[in-house]
């Protein structure tokens, strides 16, 4: 899926640019949920995590976004992936996800949490003075 969403953050002039990712609820149609499962957490590399209800996220279009404006994800921008939540500020988007965990459980998504995990070995950690805490 491809979008162009406006990234608001504080302090900071707000964008717009195109983000192209695959849908939260597909990688749960593929994978499947157990009865009882109501949140996610996703974290990125850097230790940052957005919590959110499984029914906010399977109904309000969340993604996990691989490019930005028809390219591969810059690595200030969350590489490999970034989690994108339309119409919430840049802060709630976290970037460098390697972990995606549904609580109660989640059937069967340990071997792509693995391979998000592989991937993430490439990310550089973040220098906290160096890069926008939304951007």
């Amino acid at each position: 899926m491809t979008e162009k969403l406006e990234i608001i953050c504080p302090d900071t002039e707000d964008e717009w640019d195109e983000w192209t990712g695959v849908p939260v609820a597909t990688l749960f149609q593929e994978t499947g949920l157990t009865p009882g499962a109501s949140e996610v957490v996703f974290t990125g590399a850097d230790g940052y995590y957005k919590q959110l209800p499984l029914e906010f996220v399977l109904q309000n279009h969340i993604f996990l976004a691989y490019q930005m404006n028809g390219q591969a994800l810059p690595r200030d921008r969350g590489y490999p992936l970034r989690l994108v939540v339309p119409g919430n500020d840049g802060a709630d988007w976290p970037r460098w996800i390697v972990k995606i965990e549904v609580k109660p459980a989640l059937t069967a998504f340990s071997n792509s949490s693995g391979i998000i995990r592989q991937l993430s070995r490439n990310i550089p950690p973040p220098v906290a003075d160096s890069v926008p805490a939304c951007w």
